[in-house]
């Protein structure tokens, strides 16, 4: 069974305070979503700054998160306009000891700086450890990308290593940061969550599309 089936399959939706997170389908792959991913400057901080993307890698990528048994990608909506402006990806990287790298990218520039990324990570935390039973979540960046690092500190993680210079940046050796967050300093972090279930896993009645009521 794939990871996405698992969780409800096309059907699951979890909401947060600013944006809601469902499974992308095909039908999400367009121009917006391909300028997104061959933008330098939305990829400055990434491992894509180097690279050209086509349709047909968007709809790979897609194909091989949706089959796969430990990848959960989830696109992020806004909740006032149902605009899709990012993603985020939940992959388990140990299921025995239930650890899982979580990833995400916000396309759309007009949303920066708004608290959306901070938004949809700790609802998918949340979900993690909830609704899949993970024990741990990692995450890292470059160190001259200040606000990730603040938003992994916003929600409760500690820096765990240091990888020195191994990365480059700006044509300069950086360092690379790893954060590790445990559900109670998440917990701690976001009391309001403590006792909440942001998510619908099964919606028959429900076009994957549509937006959560």
């Amino acid at each position: 069974m794939t990871l996405l089936e698992t969780c409800g399959g096309a059907a699951l939706r979890i909401r947060g305070a600013k944006v809601w997170l469902r499974p992308l389908s095909p039908e999400d792959i367009g121009p917006r979503y391909l300028k997104w991913l061959n933008d330098p400057e939305i990829n400055e901080f990434t491992s894509r700054h180097n690279l050209s993307f086509v349709k047909k890698d968007l709809f790979a990528y897609l194909d091989s998160a949706n089959a796969s048994t430990d990848r959960l990608l989830l696109g992020i909506f806004t909740n006032d306009k149902n605009i899709h402006i990012g993603n985020v990806l939940l992959h388990i990287i140990d299921a025995e000891a239930g650890i899982a790298d979580l990833s995400n990218l916000i396309g759309e520039r007009a949303y920066w700086g708004r608290g959306i990324i901070a938004d949809a990570d700790s609802q998918a935390i949340h979900f993690g450890f909830q609704a899949l039973g993970l024990t741990k979540f990692v995450m890292g960046n470059i160190a001259p990308h200040r606000a990730s690092t603040f938003k992994s500190t916003s929600l409760g993680a500690q820096l765990e290593a240091k990888f020195r210079s191994q990365a480059i940046f700006q044509g300069k050796r950086v360092d690379i940061l790893r954060f590790g967050v445990f559900p109670s300093e998440f917990y701690d972090a976001h009391p309001e969550l403590r006792e909440t279930i942001a998510w619908v896993p099964d919606i028959a009645s429900q076009s994957s599309n549509a937006e959560p009521s």
